[in-house]
């Protein structure tokens, strides 16, 4: 690799050179012959240094190269799929862990709960996400919602005043209401 990064380097040394070479020779001065042998010596280090490259791959490395990017792309989408996933899962088991002030069942808070322990164990296997799951990563599901209203109290009237409505409209009045009035939180 700094192989590579020093033979580029040369390179673009090179192209400076000759680029002096070029604006001299159209004043009709001669190239020096330290260019040309620059050149020669460049050009070679070049050809050693994608012969060893191409050994490496094992075999023509101009092929090699687009299958080696699909695959990075491939895993890159794999990667960003994980994440979404982590973070999707990250929202049900906030949910999972809400509980309630009184400490006495509140029926639409273990009902939500269940709901998302169902939730949590499908997406732990699933090999694509869903736009439940993706909703919930991004944080506009009613549970992510219904989270973000209970542990974020500072939160601007008109933010508070839209999620309210939507995890109101969503989830039921009587969740939104405890969420509201402070009977809900996070255990950590």
């Amino acid at each position: 690799m700094d192989e590579g990064q020093g033979l580029m380097h040369r390179m673009h040394q090179l192209a400076e050179e000759l680029r002096q070479v070029v604006a001299q020779l159209g004043q009709g001065v001669p190239a020096p012959a330290e260019a040309a042998q620059g050149l020669t010596q460049t050009a070679q280090a070049f050809e050693d240094w994608w012969r060893r490259a191409q050994k490496l791959v094992g075999g023509d490395l101009e092929r090699s190269v687009p299958k080696v990017m699909q695959a990075l792309e491939v895993h890159q989408q794999r990667l960003e799929m994980e994440i979404q996933r982590q973070k999707a899962m990250a929202v049900l088991e906030q949910v999972g862990s809400l509980s309630y002030v009184n400490k006495d069942e509140f029926m639409p808070l273990s009902e939500i709960q269940f709901e998302a322990i169902g939730m949590l164990r499908a997406l732990k296997g699933a090999e694509q996400l869903d736009e439940t799951a993706m909703a919930l990563a991004a944080g506009t599901h009613p549970y992510a919602l219904l989270v973000r209203l209970v542990t974020n109290p500072e939160l601007s009237d008109s933010d508070w005043q839209e999620i309210y409505q939507a995890v109101r409209q969503s989830l039921g009045n009587e969740l939104a209401v405890a969420a509201a009035r402070g009977k809900l939180h996070l255990e950590a």
